[in-house]
């Protein structure tokens, strides 16, 4: 049977077959959650929901222990939530280093020990982080590469910074609420890359499913929205939350 239904995380492409989820509209308004130890706090699982949630998809995506080495990653529309200081590319690199500083780990937990290069981009970036170069993280035990594009998502040409992208990451993205989006997914859908959608509740998982099945055939779905066990369990502060509460990657 379907799980309960509070919110889900929007993740495509997976294995999963189609299911919609179903349950009273109390269960839809509360996060997942429910892999985090009963001792983190809602602020940790904020901190920490991005490098969790995006080691539970790699690991979906690249079962028993078949990571690629470099592990390529760009997190598309990114903003100051992934790095909170972007006034030099150095300072940028250090900040999303912090940001994502347990996914390294997370990782190796799976017997991988390889590089990891992670290419920011998204025009909510400070400019000021994008100088066109290559940046090594802080990590002592994984060499990460860091680079950054403060503009809209150009599959073909990123796709040439620090490589083909193993996965492609988009967290709250809001692909029902943008123009921008639509073409963004299809190009990188046909560029053949997994990619991972996350929303803030089941309500905006539910629309951004819409959207997406208005602009992909149905054997690009590898997987449909589920319940993110790795949600931010502290309620997202916005004007725009007006009638359903919100968390980071439900």
């Amino acid at each position: 049977s379907a799980p309960p239904c509070s919110t889900l995380a929007m993740e495509m492409p997976l294995d999963m077959a189609p299911a919609r989820c179903s349950g009273p509209e109390t269960d839809m308004q509360r996060p997942g959650g429910f892999g985090w130890p009963s001792t983190t706090s809602p602020a940790e699982t904020k901190q920490n929901s991005r490098e969790q949630t995006m080691a539970l998809a790699l690991r979906r995506l690249f079962p028993n222990a078949s990571l690629p080495d470099p592990l390529i990653l760009h997190i598309v529309g990114a903003d100051m939530k992934e790095v909170p200081d972007g006034s030099s590319a150095k300072r940028a690199a250090a900040s999303a280093t912090s940001m994502l500083s347990q996914l390294p780990a997370l990782l190796r937990q799976d017997g991988w020990d390889g590089d990891l290069r992670i290419l920011l981009v998204g025009p909510g970036l400070d400019c000021r982080s994008d100088d066109g170069m290559v940046h090594r993280g802080s990590d002592t035990h994984t060499r990460t590469d860091f680079a950054f594009r403060a503009r809209p998502y150009e599959p073909e040409a990123d796709a040439e910074v620090l490589g083909r992208p193993s996965a492609a990451f988009l967290f709250n993205a809001g692909v029902w609420g943008y123009d921008s989006w639509p073409p963004t997914v299809r190009a990188v859908a046909q560029m053949g890359v997994p990619t991972v959608i996350t929303a803030y509740n089941w309500f905006e998982a539910d629309d951004d499913e819409s959207a997406l099945e208005a602009i992909l055939p149905p054997e690009a779905w590898l997987w449909r929205p589920s319940p993110n066990p790795f949600s931010s369990l502290e309620p997202r502060d916005s004007a725009s939350a007006d009638r359903w509460d919100q968390w980071e990657n439900s």
